[in-house]
């Protein structure tokens, strides 16, 4: 099987399958442990924030690692609803069932109105 990457580095989905439904897994294990990358350096930048209020930091330091790790969740979400556009999404609008189709433009919608509440 070949797998394609997208400008993200992560493996365009839609050759992975899952027992859950039929439905396209989303991520390959290789995209997986990418995303896990990135998210065990948050945690790290969130560990960054606890010990620099511990240490008494100077305010707008602290922001300013609060901006950057909000920045790299943000682009963990990024690539993960990029990922769920690219496989589950593409999957219901080919597979040509409209229950499915909406099901999943309801996802959307629901996903957008949470991001709306979160980015500027």
């Amino acid at each position: 099987m070949t797998v394609q990457s997208n400008q993200n580095g992560l493996a365009c989905p839609g050759q992975y399958f899952d027992d859950h439904a039929g439905e396209t897994q989303m991520l390959s294990e290789e995209d997986k442990g990418k995303l896990a990358n990135r998210l065990r350096r948050v945690s790290g930048q969130v560990a960054a924030v606890q010990r620099m209020m511990d240490e008494d930091v100077y305010c707008v330091d602290i922001l300013t690692q609060i901006a950057a790790a909000s920045g790299a969740l943000g682009k963990v979400g990024q690539l993960l609803l990029e990922s769920h556009i690219q496989s589950c999404v593409a999957d219901a609008v080919r597979s040509g069932d409209a229950q499915r189709q909406e099901e999943k433009l309801a996802e959307l919608i629901e996903i957008f109105r949470k991001y709306a509440s979160i980015v500027d």
